[in-house]
């Protein structure tokens, strides 16, 4: 091991090379091991997460009654550990701070048990009903107890009851992808929380809201669970006298990761993942192939050596072992330089957090699993891609060790190499093409017009739904436009609004607007008289609504070319079709600019503006829209404890920047660009390297060629030329098939509505062109130094 570190420090330009190029291919991976990890594998960051089960009904994740729930409990207790939960937004109050929404879990007194997740101090839920016991999630402990190690004893409100803090989870934070939990209470508080009449009638034996979780508990296979289940279900249905629709379809028994992320959201999180992960391969692979190179140029350059050695009485084997353990220093240093690199990553995106497509959250994790994996991929796959060049070099004959490879009139048999030189600059051609691609996408996402004005708008939603802070729709009128008022004279406020749908908050009220007697789906958002000034949204024909109009209505642009087209003018009458809010007759007053309310990647819906007050009397949700003269945190501050002094007992369910909410909604894309364009740069790298490795055996193996076309006239750059252009010939071809991979590639990405540009295609081509112009070019000027005779001196 001595000699070889020993061999490695007087080459320091292939022992590093070497290293950072398996540093980049290590790094990738366990970046991509931990993404699988936290998204598909484990997601919820609990022990034994294989032996975690989902039971679902069809689609439905509340299978059972609570009657039919106690008694499959009883019946599979012996191959199975049941638990009920339910996940909801809860008003938390801690210490004299005003109210606050947050995640809330209402489970089984055995959830914990069921579940195992681990904790960072105490312990889960005693035994006893009644209890009344919180556990708190740890960056809730950190952001409200300051990490206080005396936390647990502490007393914190939930729906305005008072519960004592048993315990402080590590990592988890639920088990639904998508809703973060920051406290967990027993289910059997629920009469508290919401009443007794409420709470009271969700534990009735014939209520069904409560999603179940599952734990083997035993060496039986995933199918005979099911089957056993669903031979148990049958029975306790007949007992019971269950007989309903949805009590007839089967029951199923899925890993709770995957049950976790279903439908249209895992298809997305797979693609993603497997789109990143291959890269991460490419990547890993090109570096070993290129490591692989470097081995043996370095040993075509120890030729002589090692038919000395051979020679001397060295056996192969012991060549083999001695030249092996070179590999193994370069393997552990790139193993320890990737994994650190990985931990850098981690750190980057956990202060850059994303959320992918169905609110899933990408929490990274480079821990030992992830680097024992890491590891065994790397040392795997180095030490088979090593053993065959080394294994070559040895069984050389000591003759043929010692005569001089440029002596030699037979040229080299490169097809292999010049093979993988074409499919290394395919795949770089490919990535840089794609990412173009995809950087043409952002961008016009990032320019695409949302219909409003973003930047320094702060919205903070009231709502007054739940039962421990519910007030009727007359209430909430009385008290609106006092506050308002006095949001307006908060410093640094420019204006105010007020709506029930904060902009890009994900989601709509569908309504049905009766236009001649035809019902038209649209989406129906309600607004004050300064909402459309506040948004900056353009008055494009008519008038906004008015203070006091309650039967009138503001169309958007989409809507108003319907209306149009059905011979609607302004001042035409218009009802909803149902009997809530607006019911009556609606003037038709003014039309605005499209607004992209639900998403920035949503095309713009018909959308109907109608007053907010009648809208509140039944959805009894209000938000406040300010528009601020500058960003600062403070304002947040004085938001918050405005509304805490006139609504006391109301919490503010949400508060954040609008244009926070829009980046977040950028930011997925952004992180696929990031990694495409990351990716592409590596094999940039990788591919001029492998070019170099293989011009440099190339030339060195043809030395005697080149001096006698020196003789015969040719300069030195021109004899250069003639030789590597076999390895430029492979280079073309794999430019473009990379070309038109990354072409199709591209249309994968940016989706079927849009069209890949010409222009994107010929600059990822023409980049990689250059580089590898650059890295076929840049020995020829060590070859205009070369005179005929020393190349000829050396046959």
């Amino acid at each position: 091991m001595n000699r070889a570190l020993r061999r490695l420090v007087r080459s320091p330009g292939y022992f590093a090379l070497s290293v950072v190029l398996l540093t980049a291919g290590v790094a990738s991976n366990a970046l991509v091991y931990a993404a699988a990890e936290a998204l598909l594998w484990n997601p919820f960051h609990v022990q034994a997460s294989g032996n975690l089960y989902a039971i679902l009904r069809g689609t439905s994740s509340a299978p059972f009654r609570n009657d039919h729930f106690a008694t499959m409990r009883e019946a599979i207790a012996s191959s199975l550990a049941l638990t009920g939960f339910t996940a909801r937004d809860a008003p938390v109050r801690i210490g004299e701070a005003p109210p606050e929404i947050i995640g809330s879990v209402e489970a089984h007194r055995d959830y914990f048990d069921v579940v195992r997740p681990a904790f960072a101090m105490g312990r889960g839920f005693s035994t006893t009903p009644g209890d009344r016991e919180v556990v708190v999630s740890r960056r809730l402990w950190a952001r409200r107890f300051a990490a206080r190690p005396d936390v647990l004893g502490q007393t914190v409100l939930v729906h305005g009851q008072a519960l004592t803090v048993v315990g402080v989870l590590d990592e988890f934070v639920g088990t639904t992808v998508g809703f973060d939990a920051d406290v967990f209470v027993p289910v059997d508080l629920l009469p508290l929380f919401s009443g007794q009449e409420v709470g009271g009638s969700l534990l009735l034996p014939t209520s069904r809201f409560l999603q179940v979780l599952a734990r083997s508990t035993g060496a039986r296979s995933p199918a005979d669970l099911e089957a056993r289940m669903v031979d148990e279900d049958r029975r306790i249905q007949a007992g019971l006298g269950i007989r309903t629709a949805a009590s007839a379809e089967p029951l199923s028994l899925q890993p709770a990761s995957s049950a976790a992320i279903r439908g249209p959201s895992r298809a997305h999180v797979e693609r993603m993942t497997l789109l990143v992960g291959a890269v991460a391969a490419l990547i890993f692979v090109a570096a070993c192939a290129n490591v692989i190179g470097l081995v043996i140029a370095r040993l075509e350059g120890r030729r002589q050596e090692l038919g000395i050695q051979v020679a001397l009485g060295a056996t192969r084997s012991q060549i083999f072992r001695s030249e092996m353990l070179e590999v193994i220093c370069i393997t552990a240093f790139a193993i320890v330089g990737g994994l650190v690199l990985a931990g850098v990553g981690q750190r980057v995106l956990a202060a850059w957090p994303v959320t992918l497509v169905g609110r899933v959250p990408l929490r990274l994790d480079v821990n030992a699993r992830v680097a024992l994996l890491s590891t065994c991929v790397a040392v795997c796959a180095v030490t088979v891609s090593g053993t065959w060049p080394l294994w070559r070099a040895c069984a050389r004959r000591p003759m043929d060790s010692l005569v001089p490879a440029a002596s030699r009139t037979v040229a080299p048999r490169t097809t292999g190499r010049l093979l993988f030189v074409a499919l290394q600059v395919a795949a770089c051609s490919a990535l840089t093409v794609s990412s173009l691609l995809a950087f043409s996408q952002v961008r016009a996402e990032l320019e695409r017009p949302l219909g409003f004005d973003p930047t320094r708008l702060l919205a903070a939603t009231i709502d007054a739904t739940h039962p421990a802070h519910a007030q009727s729709g007359e209430q909430m009128t009385s008290w609106i436009p006092d506050l308002q008022t006095a949001a307006g004279a908060l410093p640094g406020v420019e204006s105010v609004a007020l709506t029930d749908f904060a902009p890009l908050s994900g989601g709509a009220a569908e309504r049905r607007l009766v236009v001649n007697g035809e019902a038209l789906t649209v989406h129906a958002v309600g607004a004050d008289s300064t909402y459309f000034s506040t948004l900056r949204m353009p008055v494009v024909a008519g008038r906004a609504l008015r203070t006091d109009g309650r039967a009138e209505v503001v169309v958007n642009a989409a809507m108003w070319s319907m209306l149009r087209a059905r011979g609607v003018a302004l001042g035409h009458l218009v009802r909803l079709a149902d009997d809530g809010p607006n019911a009556g007759p609606l003037t038709l007053v003014g039309v605005v600019g499209d607004a992209r309310h639900v998403s920035p990647e949503a095309a713009p819906a018909p959308t109907v503006y109608l007053p907010l007050l009648a809208q509140v009397e039944s959805a009894r949700r209000v938000v406040l829209l300010l528009r601020m003269r500058d960003r600062q945190d403070q304002h947040l501050g004085a938001v918050r404890r405005l509304v805490g002094d006139r609504l006391p007992d109301v919490p503010i369910w949400r508060m954040d920047w609008i244009e926070d909410r829009y980046a977040l909604a950028l930011r997925p894309a952004r992180v696929l660009l990031m990694s495409l364009l990351g990716g592409g740069l590596l094999t940039l790298g990788l591919a001029m390297t492998g070019i170099l490795a293989l011009l440099t055996y190339v030339v060195g193996r043809s030395r005697r060629e080149m001096g006698i076309r020196a003789a015969l006239g040719a300069t030195p750059s021109r004899a250069y030329l003639a030789i590597a252009s076999r390895v430029v010939s492979a280079a073309c071809a794999g430019l473009l098939a990379g070309g038109i991979a990354g072409w199709l590639g591209g249309h994968l990405l940016v989706g079927g509505g849009q069209r890949a540009t010409i222009g994107s295609v010929i600059a990822g081509v023409t980049v990689v062109a250059l580089m590898v112009s650059l890295s076929v070019l840049a020995p020829s000027t060590r070859a205009r130094r070369w005179d005929a005779a020393t190349l000829m001196r050396e046959e």
